[in-house]
């Protein structure tokens, strides 16, 4: 049976039937569920903060901008460090200003917080935040588990498409690299059947 799987991010195509031995379609399951609580989580966290903006105006902007980089934050900064590092600009200015973007990122996030507090959907905020972290774990669950069938192939190959042209995640090469070790699986066990 031809079964159409929407996500709140595009639709793509699966035969149920022929991914139910795939242990990679467990995963799919998991993964498709732990985005749609995600969507869920961020409308509400969405209608929140529009309803706290009219009293509080705009949340603080939880990024920084440092040298070209208009707006990053977290593990970003170690990156932007190492690329800055590179480019054989001396490393006692990089790091200061490196210890400088940190401090404004962390006094961007002290702000969001104050904010969410005071517009009260700091547990809308954390719910959404835990939502965030499930999904990524089952997403890279999902990625690093590789189909057994030409249909789970076919379909983890629809979802990174589907999502490289959404996002840029590392997740996508560690998928493509699933779907290659499942064409692999896949080739060697026809050459024994053979």
């Amino acid at each position: 049976m031809d079964t159409a799987i929407i996500s709140s991010r595009g639709p793509f195509r699966t035969t149920a039937a022929k991914m139910g031995d795939c242990p990679n379609s467990i995963a799919l399951n998991l993964l498709l569920q732990a985005e749609k609580a995600l969507d869920k989580t961020f409308d509400l966290l969405d209608e929140a903060e529009e309803q706290a903006k009219d009293r509080l105006g705009s949340r603080p902007f939880g990024l920084v901008g440092w040298r070209h980089y208009s707006a990053i934050g977290g593990a970003e900064l170690e990156r932007a460090k190492t690329t800055i590092l590179r480019r054989g600009i001396d490393p006692a200015i990089v790091e200061a200003e490196f210890h400088h973007a940190k401090r404004r990122y962390q006094q961007a996030l002290k702000a969001g917080k104050e904010w969410d507090e005071a517009a009260g959907i700091a547990e809308i905020r954390r719910t959404f935040v835990g939502a965030q972290r499930h999904y990524r774990k089952v997403r890279d669950d999902w990625a690093r588990t590789p189909p057994t069938t030409l249909e789970g192939l076919a379909t983890m190959a629809s979802m990174v498409a589907r999502d490289m042209t959404l996002f840029s995640d590392d997740y996508i090469a560690v998928a493509a690299n699933s779907v290659a070790k499942g064409i692999r699986l896949l080739a060697d066990d026809a050459r024994y059947a053979s």
